[in-house]
């Protein structure tokens, strides 16, 4: 397995397999429309991955998705976090 160079120098710290595989779960969810699994899943790897947009982002668009896409507010407010993260 290669290990992406340009994460860690960004500070992101790669995923386990075990993470990977959550991941994989939170994405099932997601397309089911699970969307309060799907934010589980992502709050914890976001406690072990703080500094990865791509989880930010994607609980982000989560919870966007769980307000009926009606929070547009909220939903740019938290993209615009993201964007630090970058």
């Amino acid at each position: 397995m290669s290990v992406d160079t340009t994460a860690k120098s960004h500070g992101v710290v790669p995923f386990s397999e075990d993470e990977q595989h959550v991941a994989g779960n939170a994405h099932s969810f997601f397309k089911a429309c699970q969307y309060d699994a799907t934010i589980g899943i992502l709050k914890k790897l976001s406690k072990s991955h703080p500094n990865d947009a791509r989880v930010a982002h994607n609980k982000a668009l989560t919870e966007f998705c769980k307000s009926s896409k009606t929070k547009v507010a909220d939903f740019k407010k938290n993209l615009s976090k993201v964007l630090f993260i970058v």
